[in-house]
C-alpha cells in the first residue's frame, strides 16, 4: 500500500516536468519503426551541433517499443554531449535529460533512481529562481520541445512553430532557434505557392553560414518561387561540403528531379541509400524520379508502339518496387501509397491498383493537397480502366470539394467538363450531363453560362434534385427570381422522350478479342468447336500441359525474374524464356501479351534456329494453340494445331500432335527448373533424357548441370552433396565463354573445400565483365560465405543497381549484414556497447529491410520468412517476427525442406524468445516428421531431449515429453529407449493413438 501511495505522489510530480514523456507527442505506432531510423541517419550522418534532443528524442522511442535499457543508454549519449558541446549551459540544458531519466525510472519501478533525477530538476529550477517547482520556462526548454515536435511528423508541425516562434521572441538571432523555426516552416510550407518559409530559411543561412543542410531546404523553396538558378547555386555549394552529404544528397536530387533532371537525380539518391538503405524518403524519391521517366516516355512516344514499351515496363517496375520500399519502412506515408496506385494502373495491374486506393482512403489523409490529388487519380482510374463514370464524376466533385486551389482541383473541373460533354454526345437529354455543366461553368465562374445549363436540365425534370439544388443556390446570391420561373416551366412541360439507342450490331458467332476472356463462341456458330479442340490440346508439348501450376510460385516474381533474364543473361536459352513468359502471363491473365511472347519466340526461332525451324515452333506452337483456346479464337487454335500436327507427319512421329525431340525436353527442362524445388526432379529427368540423345549438347549439358546443383543445394541430409561437380565441369568445358555456369562450378568447388580454385574461376568471371548482375550475384555469394562481407556487398550493390528487384539479390544483402552483426555480437561477446550497439542496431534495421524485401518480391520464398522473422526476434520486435512465423507456416506448395526448416526456426523462437517450451516442442516434432534426416536432425534431437527432461524433471508425468523422448529414440534406433517412454506416455494417455502406433511398430 505505501508503494504505491509513493510511486502515486511521485507520478504527481513527474507530470510537472518538461521532458518528452510530458510533452504530447503525437507518434502512430506504425510510424515508430521508421522515426526510430530516421533518427539514427541523423545522429550518424547529419552534422549539426544540436543532436542533444535527437538522443532525447530516440530514448523516448526506445521506451515506447519496451526498450528502456537501450533508453537509457541514449540518455547516457545525450548527457555527454551536453558536457562537450554546452559546458557553460550544462544544467540547464540537462533538464530535459534529466527528465526523461526520471520517466524511465519510473517505468522501470526503480523509484529511487527516478527521485534522485527529480531532485536534480527541482535543485536546478530552485537555483535558476524558476517560479515552478520542477520546470523551467526559458527558451532553450521551448526550442528543445520545437525540435521533439518536429522529428514526430506533421501533425505536430503547428505545436513546433509555436514553440520556436516562443524562443525567438527571447533570443530573435540565436542560430538554432532559426534554424528549427525555418525547418518547421518548410514542413509546412508544402504549398508551391506559399513563402512563409522563404525569408526564415534566409535568416537561417545567414546566422549559420557552414550548415549546408539549412542552404539544400533554401535552395528548394528558391525553386518553388521561380528563382531556380539562384537555388541552385546553393545546391551546389553544399554539394561541394563534405559535412551532412548524405543528407545534401538526397535534398539535391530531389531539386534535380524537380528540375526534369532525372539522369542526374537517381545517382545521387543511389549514393544516398547506399549509406541509409532503409530511408523511406529516398525510397520514394527515387521511385518518383522512375515514374518521371515513365512520364517521359509517354510524352515521347504517346502509345506502346514505339519499341518503348518495355524499357517503359522496367521503369514502372522501379518505381513499383521503391514506392512499395517507402512503404515498408513508413505504412503512414500516404503520398508514397498514392503514388504506388498511380503506377499499378500504369502497369495494368488493376488490382492492385484499387487495394492500394482503398487503403489510401481508409488511411484518411490529413494534408488537403494529397487527400485531392487521391480523389482525382482514383477517378481517372475508375473513368478509365474500370469505366466506372458513375464512381467516378462521385470523385472528381470529392477532389473539387476539398477547399484548397491546387492543381488536382483545376484538373478535376476540366475532366468532370469533358465528361460531361461525352455524356451529351451520347445522348443530348442526359440530365446529370447537363447537371455537370452547370457546376464546371459555376466553379470557373460563368455563372451566366451556368444557369443556363442548370435551366435546361430543370426543363427535362422537376426531379432533378442536384440541378434545382445548385440553381437555387447560385440565383439567391446572383439573379434572384429565375429559380421559380424554371421550376414551373418544368412543371408545365414534359420533355420529348429521346430517341432510342440501337444495340451495336454484332456477327453472329463471333468471338470476343479481348485477352482476358474465358467465354467461348457458340459451337454451333463455327467449324470448330471447343468440344472438338480441347481433347487435342491436351495432347500437344507445351507449358500448358506440362502440369506447370501457379500455386507453386510467385507469378510476378517468377515474371519479373525471367524479364530480368532475358535482359541480363547471356545465355541460348531465350527461346525457352519467352514460351514460359508467355505461360506467366497467361496465368496472370494477360492473354494478349502472352501472344506478344510467343511472338518474340517465334523471332528468336526465326533468327537463331532457321536449319530447325519446324522442331523448335513445336512448343511455340502449342502454346499458340493453348492461349487463342483461351480467349475463345478456336479457329486460331486450331491452325496451330495443324501446324504441329504437320511436322509430327513430316518427322513421322507415331503421335499425330506430340513428336519424341531432345530439344523439347531440354525446353520442358528450363521450364520445371524455373518453377521451383517441387519440380527439379522432374527438370532432372527432363534434361537427362535429352542428353541421352546428344550427350556433348552444350545447352543440354547447362541445363543439367543447373539442375543437379540445384538439387546438391536444396536436398542435404545432414552433409554437403557434390553429384553436380562432374556436370559443372562437364558444362564449363563444352561452353568455355559462359561466365553463368562457371560461376556455379566456383561455388561449388568452395561447397567441396577446393575454395581456392573457386575463387580463380571468381576473379576471372569479373575480369571479364562488369555489370551481369546474375554474375555477380553469385560471385557475391561466393565472398559472403568466405566472410568477405565488403566485398560481397560491393558485388551485391552493382547488381542490385541493375535489377532492384531482385528477390534474391535481397536475400543476400540481408545475410551479409546478418553475418556483420553475429560478428560484432561475437566479438563483443553478445554485450555491444556505444558504437558497437549502435551499429549492431544499424545491421539489424538494414537486414530486416532486404529480408522484407525479398519476401515482398516473391511471396514464395520460405527462407527470407525465417531470416526476417529470425532478425526481427534479434531485434526485440517478437510482435513482427510471430507475424512472420505465422506466415511462413502458412505457405502451401512448398518443399519439404522448406517446411523442416520453417518449424525449426519457429520452435526456437519459442523456446528461447517466447519461453513457450510446450510450443517449441511441438514444433521441433513437427520438423523432424517432415524430414528425418537434414543438417538439422542432430540440434533437433538435442534440443528435444534437453527440453523433455527438464520438464520432467519438474513434472514427471508431462504426456508431451514423454511422448517426444520416445519418438527421438524411435529415430535414433534405440528401440528398448523409446518403447520404454512411449509406454510411460501411452499410460498417461491411453487413447492416444500415435503411441498405440509406436508402440505396435517397435514389437515388431
Amino acid at each position: 500500500m505505501g508503494e504505491n501511495s509513493a510511486a502515486h505522489q511521485l507520478k504527481d510530480y513527474l507530470v510537472q516536468l518538461k521532458c518528452h514523456f510530458t510533452w504530447g507527442l503525437e507518434i502512430e505506432n506504425s510510424e515508430v519503426p521508421d522515426l526510430e531510423n530516421r533518427i539514427r541517419e541523423e545522429i550518424e550522418f547529419l552534422d549539426t551541433k544540436y543532436n542533444v534532443g535527437i538522443h532525447n528524442l530516440l530514448a523516448y522511442v526506445k521506451h515506447l517499443q519496451g526498450q528502456d535499457e537501450e533508453a537509457l543508454q541514449s540518455l547516457k549519449e545525450a548527457e555527454d554531449l551536453i558536457q562537450r558541446q554546452h559546458a557553460d549551459l550544462s544544467d540547464t540544458r540537462s533538464l530535459v535529460t534529466w527528465g526523461n531519466y526520471a520517466w524511465l525510472y519510473y517505468h522501470m519501478d526503480r523509484l529511487e533512481e527516478a527521485q534522485t533525477y527529480l531532485d536534480k530538476v527541482e535543485n536546478t529550477c530552485q537555483r535558476l529562481a524558476s517560479m515552478f517547482r520542477y520546470r523551467m520556462e526559458c527558451p532553450e526548454m521551448d526550442c528543445a520541445e520545437g525540435w521533439a515536435l518536429l522529428k514526430c511528423g506533421r501533425q505536430n508541425y503547428e505545436r513546433a512553430r509555436v514553440c520556436f516562434e516562443k524562443a525567438l521572441k527571447v533570443e530573435p538571432e540565436n542560430p538554432e532557434f532559426s534554424t528549427g523555426y525555418a525547418i518547421t516552416l518548410y514542413r509546412l510550407d508544402y504549398d508551391i505557392n506559399h513563402v512563409i518559409s522563404l525569408n526564415a530559411l534566409q535568416q537561417a543561412v545567414r546566422l549559420n553560414p557552414e550548415d549546408t543542410y539549412i542552404k539544400v531546404l533554401l535552395g528548394l523553396k528558391l525553386q518553388d518561387v521561380k528563382r531556380e538558378d539562384e537555388g541552385e547555386m546553393y545546391i551546389e555549394e553544399a554539394l561541394r561540403s563534405p559535412t551532412s552529404l548524405m543528407y545534401i544528397l538526397r535534398y539535391a536530387a530531389k531539386f534535380y528531379r524537380r528540375k526534369g533532371c532525372v539522369e542526374k537525380a537517381l545517382p545521387l539518391l543511389e549514393r544516398a541509400l547506399q549509406k541509409t538503405p532503409t530511408s523511406a524518403f529516398l525510397h520514394h524519391q527515387i521511385g518518383l524520379c522512375y515514374r518521371a521517366q515513365v512520364f517521359q516516355i509517354n510524352e515521347a512516344t504517346h502509345n506502346w508502339a514505339q519499341g518503348k514499351d518495355k524499357e517503359k515496363m522496367n521503369m514502372i517496375r522501379l518505381a513499383i518496387f521503391h514506392f512499395k520500399s517507402a512503404l515498408e519502412q513508413r505504412p503512414t506515408f500516404d503520398v508514397a501509397l498514392l503514388h504506388l496506385a498511380h503506377m499499378y494502373v500504369a502497369a495494368k495491374n488493376y488490382r492492385r491498383a484499387e487495394e492500394s486506393f482503398q487503403t489510401f482512403f481508409l488511411a484518411k489523409p490529413q494534408e488537403e493537397k494529397v487527400l485531392q490529388e487521391g480523389h482525382f487519380y482514383y477517378a481517372r482510374f475508375l473513368e478509365f480502366q474500370k469505366k466506372s463514370e458513375v464512381d467516378a464524376i462521385r470523385h472528381y466533385l470529392n477532389a473539387i470539394e476539398v477547399k484548397c486551389t491546387y492543381p488536382a482541383r483545376d484538373k478535376s473541373i476540366l475532366s468532370l467538363e469533358k465528361l460531361a460533354l461525352r455524356k451529351l454526345r451520347r445522348d443530348q437529354f442526359d440530365l446529370e450531363g447537363l447537371s455537370l455543366l452547370g457546376l464546371v461553368y459555376k466553379l470557373k465562374g460563368e455563372i451566366h453560362v451556368a444557369l443556363e445549363y442548370y435551366e435546361r436540365a430543370l426543363s427535362l425534370s422537376a426531379a432533378c434534385d442536384k440541378a434545382v439544388k445548385h440553381s437555387v443556390d447560385w440565383n439567391k446570391d446572383h439573379r434572384p427570381g429565375p429559380a421559380p420561373r424554371a421550376r414551373r416551366r418544368a412543371r408545365r412541360r414534359r420533355p420529348s422522350p429521346p430517341t432510342p439507342r440501337q444495340p451495336e450490331s454484332q456477327v453472329p458467332g463471333t468471338p470476343r478479342q479481348s485477352g482476358t476472356s474465358t467465354a467461348r463462341a457458340p459451337a454451333a456458330m463455327s467449324e470448330t468447336s471447343e468440344d472438338s479442340v480441347r481433347p487435342i490440346l491436351l495432347e500437344l508439348e507445351c507449358h500448358f500441359t506440362w502440369n506447370l501450376l501457379k500455386e507453386d510460385i510467385d507469378l510476378f516474381d517468377v515474371e519479373d525474374t525471367i524479364g530480368q533474364q532475358l535482359e541480363f543473361l547471356t545465355t541460348k536459352s531465350r527461346l525457352a524464356l519467352y514460351n514460359l513468359l508467355a505461360y506467366v502471363k497467361h496465368l496472370k491473365g494477360q492473354n494478349e501479351d502472352a501472344l506478344k511472347c510467343l511472338e518474340q519466340a517465334e523471332e528468336i526461332i526465326q533468327r537463331e534456329h532457321s536449319d530447325e525451324e519446324a522442331v523448335r515452333s513445336v512448343v511455340t506452337w502449342g502454346n499458340y494453340a493453348w492461349v487463342s483456346y483461351h480467349m475463345s479464337q478456336l479457329e486460331e487454335a486450331q491452325k496451330y494445331i495443324d501446324k504441329v500436327r504437320g511436322v509430327c507427319k513430316k518427322l513421322s512421329s507415331p503421335s499425330s500432335h506430340k513428336v519424341d525431340r531432345p530439344e523439347i525436353d531440354c525446353e520442358k527442362g528450363w521450364a520445371l527448373l524455373k518453377f521451383g524445388g517441387k519440380y527439379y526432379q522432374k527438370a532432372k529427368a527432363a534434361f537427362e533424357k535429352a542428353l541421352e540423345v546428344e550427350p556433348d549438347n552444350p545447352e543440354f549439358n547447362i541445363g543439367y548441370a543447373i539442375t543437379v546443383y540445384r538439387l546438391d543445394d536444396s536436398d542435404r541430409e545432414g552433409f554437403v552433396k557434390s553429384f553436380s561437380l562432374g556436370p559443372l565441369r562437364k558444362a564449363v568445358t563444352l561452353n568455355p565463354d559462359n561466365s553463368y555456369i562457371k560461376v556455379f562450378l566456383a561455388l561449388k568447388l568452395q561447397d567441396v573445400h577446393a575454395e581456392a580454385e573457386g575463387e580463380r574461376y571468381i576473379e576471372e568471371i569479373l575480369d571479364q565483365i562488369s555489370s551481369q548482375p546474375y554474375v555477380l550475384r553469385y560471385a557475391a555469394k561466393f565472398y559472403r560465405r568466405k566472410n568477405a562481407w565488403d566485398k560481397a556487398l560491393e558485388l551485391l550493390t552493382k547488381a542490385l543497381e541493375v535489377t532492384p528487384t531482385s528477390s534474391f539479390l535481397h536475400h543476400q544483402m540481408g545475410l551479409c549484414y546478418r553475418a556483420q552483426m553475429i560478428q560484432i555480437k561475437k566479438v563483443t561477446r553478445n554485450r555491444p556497447k556505444g558504437k558497437d550497439r549502435l551499429k549492431v542496431e544499424e545491421l539489424i534495421a538494414s537486414a530486416i529491410f532486404h529480408f522484407k524485401a525479398a519476401v515482398d518480391q516473391d511471396s514464395m520464398f520460405a527462407f527470407a520468412y525465417t531470416d526476417l522473422a529470425n532478425m526481427y526476434a534479434e531485434g526485440g520486435q517478437y510482435s513482427n517476427a510471430q507475424d512472420v512465423f505465422r506466415k511462413a507456416l502458412a505457405l502451401e506448395n512448398i518443399t519439404d525442406d522448406h517446411k523442416h526448416q520453417i518449424h525449426y526456426h519457429y520452435g526456437r523462437f519459442q523456446e528461447f524468445h517466447r519461453k513457450s517450451e510446450s510450443t517449441a516442442i511441438h514444433h521441433y516434432l513437427q520438423a523432424l516428421k517432415v524430414k528425418e534426416r537434414s543438417s538439422l536432425r542432430t540440434k533437433l534431437t538435442g534440443a528435444l531431449k534437453k527440453l523433455a527432461m527438464k520438464r520432467l524433471c519438474r513434472n514427471a508425468y508431462d504426456v508431451q515429453s514423454l511422448g517426444a523422448l520416445g519418438f527421438v529414440y524411435r529415430l535414433e534406433g534405440e528401440k528398448r529407449q523409446a518403447a520404454e517412454y512411449y509406454e510411460k506416455a501411452q499410460k498417461i494417455d491411453p487413447d492416444n493413438a500415435e503411441f498405440l502406433t509406436a508402440l505396435c511398430e517397435l514389437s515388431i
